[in-house]
């Protein structure tokens, strides 16, 4: 019988040009004006960080994973 691997492999220059249109777009959102959030990519890892849980989830539909072919979690 037939047997196949798979391999996920993240691009870091694709998921670092991701988080940096991500962070213009945040830096550019009306009801985020005033708000400490931030989109950070630290090795394989974006952390979103925001003062309140409904702005990190806001922050989750314009993140990164978006402009990537993958979801990184």
């Amino acid at each position: 019988m037939p047997s196949f691997d798979i391999v996920s492999e993240i691009d870091m220059s694709e998921a670092k040009n991701a988080v940096e249109n991500a962070k213009r777009e945040l830096e550019t959102r009306f009801d985020f004006r005033g708000v400490d959030a931030k989109i950070e990519l630290d090795n394989e890892q974006i952390e979103l960080t925001a003062e309140a849980e409904q702005q990190v989830m806001q922050l989750f539909v314009f993140s990164p994973a978006k402009h990537l072919s993958v979801v990184l979690m």
